[in-house]
């Protein structure tokens, strides 16, 4: 257990480049902020802090991350990086998560992002060099950049969409991509299979006359 005599009064912790961790166990009833960058061994890592509200794991060695249970054990968790992890190969966040803001950039495993966060205003994902699959909702996030990616098939339902890039996602077709953003204003697809600019709007859901930058 880390730190168990401070669980009750310890607000913000950082345990940066701790290589000597083995099955980490950190419970507070209290604690707001957790960082453990570049800690190799958090495999077995188990969280139990009801009001952690940001979460850094990037750079570390993170494989069994059960993105899909944090709500229950991290109910009130708002930022969550995981960036530079190289054994990630799904990221699965269901609604009813608070995430406002996903770090998943670099990620050089990782294949699919499955993400269901009413709240979420930005998520980064560039250098995720295998990433093939996305899908999104969100009823906050107002710009998207999912550019140069090897995307083969997106699905986003972002009724607050403004900006959404896929410039250089080159084996992207028309067939397996689902957009249903009706606020949308600013689109780039340039460097892609995708479509004509009036295939674009007759795709997805969106009004023609608000598309700015195709």
């Amino acid at each position: 257990v880390i730190l168990p005599r401070f669980r009750h009064t310890l607000r913000s912790m950082s345990l940066i480049d701790c290589a000597g961790l083995e099955t980490p166990v950190v419970q507070s009833t209290i604690l707001q902020s957790l960082g453990m960058q570049k800690c190799p061994n958090l495999d077995s890592l188990a969280l139990d802090c009801p009001c952690l509200t940001s979460l850094d794991l990037s750079q570390s060695t993170y494989v069994n991350v059960e993105l899909w249970g944090l709500h229950k054990k991290l109910p009130r968790l708002k930022l969550l990086s995981l960036a530079g992890n190289d054994v990630l190969k799904y990221a699965v966040v269901p609604s009813p998560s608070l995430l406002e803001y996903i770090d998943l950039s670099g990620c050089s495993s990782l294949m699919s992002i499955n993400i269901s966060c009413p709240s979420l205003h930005h998520l980064r994902t560039d250098e995720c060099c295998k990433l093939e699959m996305v899908s999104i909702q969100s009823f906050a996030i107002k710009s998207l950049d999912l550019s140069n990616l090897p995307l083969l098939l997106v699905r986003i339902h972002c009724p607050c969409l403004l900006n959404l890039k896929l410039n250089s996602c080159e084996g992207l077709e028309s067939k397996r991509c689902s957009i249903i953003c009706p606020s949308l204003r600013d689109v780039d697809i340039r460097g892609t299979l995708l479509f004509s600019p009036e295939d674009f709007c007759d795709s997805v859901s969106v009004r023609c006359e608000w598309i700015g930058s195709l």
